[in-house]
């Protein structure tokens, strides 16, 4: 299966994710044939537009956290493969929506969803996807794994929520953001991680670990995702950027910038421009002089260490070797 990395495994990073996904290749392979069906068996023109939006191939991080994370402790099952595609089908129904309240063009190098249809038949593809998510958790026969998938769907829309809710807002500190970013990303990776323990018996202590794992993992992705945003080319990261700044949503990189111009007497010049309209190469001058790009990597660095550090404590197996390259695939994108 060829996951749509674009050139994140070139230069310091030497392992890809379809080398990382190698212990779970066939149980990966379960995943997309089920998810792909899940795709065709809606009406005609959705599952179309589904497959030319590219919302059909991705990284596929989060059944491979899931996976990755049970295979450390037992033999993967039919169960972890179906949380593995419901908790998919929950990110796919968040990026659906996040295209439409960023007026984003373009996703994994095709055209969004959004931009081939109009706005509400988005919405509604992305309600869809969430509801078939929740029957195919139900394939698992846990109850505390569709718990858990119903729960982390609600932390994200209310992380979307509170992102949607905080555009415009210049004062949003860094806690705010944090708070944010871990119910509208994070989440979904400890729950991955977490459900991974629980489809294969592990003890409470041990899934609370798996669950931080996930979630320092979520973390650094974010962060890098919204620094790519501001200083990464639509051809490597496939997808429209500069939407944060456009639509006027306060990340990392520039909620410490505003703190730094505030010792350097510049805050309120750059506070005009923010509500201006500022544009990249302003947005860009503005954050090189305060290092906030580089403050912003070294946030994210911090939480991928600690999950490197977790993949230490289990023991050696291919499941814990993928685990700890995945983080340092995460790790990877902060140079």
């Amino acid at each position: 299966m060829n996951y749509a990395i674009g050139n994140e495994n070139a230069g310091s990073q030497s392992v890809g994710l379809a080398e990382i996904y190698s212990p779970i290749e066939s149980h990966m392979l379960a995943v997309d044939k089920l998810l792909k069906e899940q795709i065709a068996s809606a009406s005609v023109p959705i599952a179309q537009r589904l497959a030319a939006s590219g919302l059909a191939s991705g990284k596929r991080i989060r059944p491979a956290m899931l996976l990755l994370a049970g295979g450390c402790f037992s033999d993967l099952k039919k169960t972890h493969v179906a949380a593995a595609a419901a908790l998919e089908l929950v990110h796919v129904a968040t990026l659906v929506h996040d295209d439409v309240l960023d007026k984003a063009d373009e996703r994994r190098h095709e055209p969004s969803l959004n931009s081939l249809c109009d706005n509400s038949t988005a919405i509604l593809t992305g309600d869809y996807l969430f509801s078939k998510s929740f029957e195919v958790a139900c394939a698992t026969g846990s109850l505390e794994s569709v718990h858990q998938i119903a729960q982390s769907s609600c932390d994200v829309c209310e992380g979307e929520i509170r992102q949607n809710l905080a555009t415009g807002n210049f004062e949003l500190s860094q806690a705010d953001y944090f708070e944010i970013i871990s119910m509208k990303t994070a989440r979904l990776c400890r729950v991955a991680c977490g459900i991974g323990g629980v489809l294969s018996e592990c003890e409470t202590t041990t899934i609370q670990k798996l669950e931080k794992f996930g979630e320092d993992l979520g973390m650094a992705f974010q962060i890098i995702d919204d620094v790519l945003d501001i200083v990464g080319t639509e051809q490597r990261v496939g997808k429209t950027l500069g939407t944060d700044l456009s639509s006027k949503k306060m990340t990392l990189p520039m909620i410490h910038c505003l703190s730094e111009y505030e010792s350097l007497g510049k805050r309120e010049e750059l506070l005009s421009k923010l509500k201006a309209g500022i544009t990249a190469e302003q947005a860009l001058d503005c954050l090189r002089e305060t290092h906030s790009i580089t403050f912003a990597r070294e946030v994210a660095r911090g939480h991928a260490n600690a999950a490197l550090n977790f993949t230490s404590e289990l023991k050696e197996s291919q499941f814990s070797t993928a685990l700890k390259q995945l983080a340092e695939f995460v790790l990877s994108r902060t140079h």
